[in-house]
């Protein structure tokens, strides 16, 4: 029982949907246990499902006002997105709109906080928009921000050069 226990562990949704079939109604407490697994795979595939679809909705919408050149009204759904979902990546589309409407320290702001709270899809872009935002007041720390984000798009298989901070 043990065994089959750690077995069950290790399957996909598939594979615990195929032996709970061939099982049939045999064990009760097998079946509960690969009945709770279908939901657990299950749940983790949906809401991840339902992240993607929340998130290219929200910037379906906030980039048709960001073509329509209403940066404002593309932070305030961005913002309202955030504050309803807490998705982290969207922390990084506000900074960048903040950045956008020469709001450097709010910008500075949320992208600190996307790092904080764990944001790493985006941090090459993110570390770039640092080293902008820092150039004018602290050009040292700006130039190791730049460092930071081409180290990080070397990591994500691209490559980028700014000329404002090359040599």
């Amino acid at each position: 029982m043990e065994g089959l226990l750690k077995d069950i562990e290790n399957m996909d949704y598939y594979q615990t949907s195929n032996l709970l079939k061939s099982m049939g109604d045999m064990d009760v407490i097998v079946n509960r246990i690969l009945t709770n697994r279908i939901k657990h795979l299950t749940s983790i595939s949906s809401s991840y499902e339902q992240y993607v679809n929340d998130m290219n909705l929200i910037k379906s919408v906030a980039y048709e006002k960001i073509e329509e050149g209403d940066y404002e009204e593309a932070l305030n759904i961005f913002k309202s997105a955030y504050h309803e979902f807490k998705y982290v990546e969207l922390l990084y589309y506000i900074g960048k709109m903040y950045y956008k409407l020469h709001r450097t320290n709010k910008s500075t702001e949320y992208f600190r906080r996307y790092i904080l709270f764990g944001g790493y899809l985006k941090l090459d872009k993110v570390m770039h928009y640092l080293a902008l935002n820092y150039i004018n007041y602290n050009p040292y720390e700006s130039q190791s921000f730049y460092s930071s984000s081409k180290k990080y798009a070397l990591l994500y298989g691209h490559t980028f050069t700014d000329k404002r901070f090359e040599n």
